[in-house]
């Protein structure tokens, strides 16, 4: 008799693979017809409006393929899921943002002691190493350098480059995975003061080749010429203006260079981090190297969000026509530019809240608050609210 099930495998559109148990006696089709994934520790507690955003400490926002970069001028991701060119997009924004919330929480959960080598590499550890800080700890830089101890930074003008040499593997090849480097530095985070046409430059190399990321006073997400990638942080900066960085150097230069360029680069042994060296004129202060800087990417997003809200309490997407020549939804018309997401705004409401949870700053509640009103409000007035059979 016959106990199993039968599927009509054409009426589906599968994929999976032909797995073996361990001692080999037995064989199996693993198929399945979904993407879904399942998460055992959901079951672990309840969900918290200051814990862990469902699965989000497994998403790496920054890598997918849709992300052209990270905005050294925002500090956000750069989205082309509809417009190659590049532009903010609040979904993935946010959901950048609950990520390095969620990784950030879960490391203060299993703590530095419950680290392996598999968690270490998702979520990465609490070392942190500074560099310089314009009072107790000064950095051997080369050039003309001005300490200017009531503000705590380092000043630089433009009669000549200075730069600090630097010797840090960086976590990217399978050679430093062998060797356990621990801590394994990957963020580097400076404060720069601007003056004029200031510019900050990291020098990361590995055996046979190097490449230089440039971080411009220009308007430009990402752009390469030969081994040096630029990223801007915006033109028109006030003399006198602080601006904040928070690099993930690995993933700016995965997304200025090819895969076939960040192989080779991998293959010349450990990834080094030769060299910082800065331009024009202006100040630096608060130098350092960490593991990672899950909270500040997070904070990165809730503050984007609360400069990019519009007066109806959305974040209209103002970049790209949804649906557009009907050839995603071809029954349906397309919704011009400036159109908003319940998706959107229900997945900033997650990140408001953490942020005021995590702060205790009003700013960040009133534009929770502010975000409601969309929910109430019908669609055929740019709203969300719908009708069902008349309901």
């Amino acid at each position: 008799m016959f106990h199993g099930v039968t599927v009509p495998l054409s009426s589906f559109q599968i994929y999976g693979e032909v797995k073996t148990s361990d001692g080999g006696n037995r064989t199996w089709l693993d198929w399945s017809h979904s993407y879904s994934r399942a998460f055992p520790r959901f079951g672990q507690g309840r969900y918290s409006f200051n814990g862990t955003f469902l699965q989000f400490e497994d998403f790496d926002v920054e890598q997918r393929s849709r992300v052209k970069c990270v905005s050294a001028a925002e500090g956000v991701p750069i989205s082309t899921q509809w417009d190659k060119a590049g532009y903010f997009y609040s979904t993935q924004i946010s959901q950048f943002g609950l990520s390095h919330w969620s990784k950030a929480a879960r490391l203060r959960t299993i703590g530095e002691e419950g680290l392996d080598e598999k968690s270490r590499k998702r979520l990465g550890g609490n070392a942190r190493l500074v560099l310089e800080d314009g009072d107790r700890t000064e950095a051997d830089w080369k050039g003309d350098v001005t300490r200017v101890t009531s503000l705590g930074c380092v000043h630089f003008d433009g009669a000549s480059a200075v730069s600090l040499a630097l010797d840090f593997a960086l976590p990217f090849s399978s050679s430093s995975k062998e060797t356990g480097v621990s801590p394994q530095y990957r963020v580097l985070s400076w404060s720069l003061q601007y003056k004029q046409d200031a510019v900050v430059s990291v020098t990361l190399k590995s055996r046979d080749l190097s490449y230089v990321l440039r971080y411009v006073p220009e308007d430009l997400h990402v752009d390469r010429d030969g081994n040096v990638i630029s990223y801007g942080y915006g033109s028109g900066r006030s003399e006198g203006e602080w601006v904040h960085f928070a690099r993930d150097l690995l993933q700016d230069l995965q997304k200025g260079v090819s895969k076939k360029g960040m192989h080779a680069f991998k293959r010349g042994g450990p990834v080094v981090l030769a060299e910082l060296r800065l331009e024009g004129f202006g100040c630096v202060a608060n130098v350092s190297l960490a593991e990672q800087e899950h909270l500040r990417m997070f904070f990165s997003a809730a503050d984007w969000l609360v400069r990019s809200q519009d007066s109806s309490g959305g974040w209209p997407v103002t970049g790209v026509v949804f649906n557009a020549g009907r050839s995603k939804y071809p029954g349906a018309e397309e919704v011009p530019r400036g159109w908003h997401s319940a998706m959107a705004s229900g997945h900033a409401l997650s990140v408001l809240a953490r942020a005021y949870s995590a702060s205790m700053q009003r700013r960040y509640l009133e534009r929770a608050f502010a975000a409601l009103e969309l929910f109430s409000t019908s669609s055929a007035e740019g709203g969300f609210q719908a009708t069902f059979m008349d309901k």
